[in-house]
């Protein structure tokens, strides 16, 4: 697998981070910034080796890793949503090319279905790229709104 990318409302934590790193060669896990460093801190303090923390923008030549690791990034679906097509796709180039999208426990507000839709969309390459959703069933409502989104 040459690059994997976690998106979770809970990677907070870092424990699916800590669990997939003596597994996967590469991979980025993604949580909003205020997050990034309780997920940082935690992936420190289980030795798995992993970049500085990072938030967007930044270009491509910094995602591409001379090591195995885990690269920590913040990833704001709201930003990506309100950009504009052409920022939306100078932001979101620096994750590309990807083989693995995993969204894990996001699906819980309806207001942020549509910026995760777009995050998802502008992130997977067709052909190439498999999504895999996991969610905590809270309200089959939301659910259903997101797979027609989607």
């Amino acid at each position: 697998m040459h690059h994997l990318t976690l998106d979770s409302n809970s990677a907070g934590t870092g424990l699916l981070s800590i669990l997939l790193s003596p597994i996967v060669r590469h991979y980025t896990v993604t949580d909003i910034a205020e997050l990034v460093p309780l997920l940082s801190k935690n992936l420190t303090l289980n030795s798995i080796p992993h970049s500085k923390p990072r938030t967007l923008p930044h270009s491509r030549s910094q995602v591409a890793p001379t090591q195995d690791e885990v690269r920590v990034d913040a990833l704001d679906w709201l930003t990506i949503h309100n950009a504009t097509p052409a920022a939306r796709r100078t932001l979101l180039d620096a994750y590309a090319p990807l083989d693995l999208i995993l969204v894990v426990d996001c699906i819980y507000h309806p207001s942020l279905l549509p910026p995760l839709v777009t995050t998802i969309d502008g992130l997977a390459e067709r052909g190439r790229t498999v999504v895999v959703v996991v969610v905590e069933l809270r309200a089959d409502d939301v659910i259903r709104e997101f797979l027609e989104l989607w």
